[in-house]
């Protein structure tokens, strides 16, 4: 239904379409004016803060100012000095770093061609032998050898050792029993690098002894012919006594004797004695 106003002969249609354009300018002029009031505050803050500043402050604001600057030069002291601590642990690090750097040499391994990475502490030009031997006491001999020595030099240090037990031997081995049994003897030309044997191996040395008669412990009137295998009583005279080359101390034991030539009216004797006996 359109509506008309007797007063202005305008129809209430038209009037509703007018409306809404005033409402708009109202708001529009609305944002000016409270942009104007933001732009009066703003600058009456500032210049309220330019009036503050330009007056002198008072003691309690001056307390805290100082407060404030002794507060900043001990945060500044104290993170200058936790600087300085992780500047010290750093470059130590980095020390130890290029100190372990420096240490590390590349070697190649012996089999398989690879290359690994060690410190040179960990790398020795000597190595500790252990030799155990069978004879005498049984003892266990140290030496230090030189990894680049032949396998000899434990043969040469133990004759100077166990000389007088090892002439008995007629056939020795030298054996090193770790992982499967090698004979050493039949490598002495080696070096313990080329034979890779480690530090603080152990060794075992074997032989075998012949059984002969002692030269050193038969009476005067007694000869040892035939590599002291046979013995011949020159003259005639009481009993003489010949030892055998082996000293026995336990276990069981068993050996052959020939007699070639028997004279009735002697008496030959065979049996075990003393070390001690008198051999006339």
């Amino acid at each position: 239904m359109i509506v008309k106003d007797s007063a202005s002969g305008k129809t209430g249609e038209e009037e509703s379409e007018k409306s809404p354009i005033k409402e708009s300018d109202q708001k529009e002029e609305g944002a000016q004016i409270e942009d104007k009031k933001k732009k009066q505050r703003r600058m009456s803050s500032i210049t309220e803060k330019k009036v503050k500043k330009d007056r002198p402050m008072t003691s309690l604001e001056l307390i805290r100012q100082k407060q404030d600057e002794v507060d900043i030069a001990l945060f500044n002291e104290k993170v200058e000095q936790e600087t300085k601590v992780l500047e010290q642990k750093l470059e130590n690090l980095t020390s130890k770093y290029q100190n372990a750097l420096s240490k590390m040499v590349t070697c190649e391994l012996l089999k398989g061609g690879s290359q690994l990475y060690t410190q040179r502490r960990n790398l020795h030009t000597t190595i500790e032998i252990r030799v155990k031997v069978f004879h005498g006491e049984r003892k266990c001999h140290k030496f230090n050898v030189s990894i680049l020595d032949q396998i000899s030099v434990v043969m040469t240090l133990l004759k100077a050792i166990e000389g007088q037990e090892m002439q008995q031997y007629y056939v020795t081995k030298l054996v090193y029993p770790m992982g499967y049994l090698r004979n050493l003897s039949q490598v002495l030309n080696e070096t313990f690098a080329d034979q890779q044997i480690p530090d603080g191996a152990k060794l075992v040395l074997v032989g075998k002894r012949s059984f002969t008669w002692d030269p050193n412990a038969k009476g005067p009137t007694i000869n040892l012919l035939n590599g002291n295998l046979t013995a011949n009583k020159k003259q005639e005279v009481d009993y003489q006594t010949v030892l055998g080359s082996i000293d026995i101390s336990s276990g069981v034991h068993y050996w052959e004797i020939k007699i070639e030539k028997f004279v009735e009216l002697d008496d030959i004797i065979i049996g075990v004695s003393q070390k001690g006996i008198d051999l006339n």
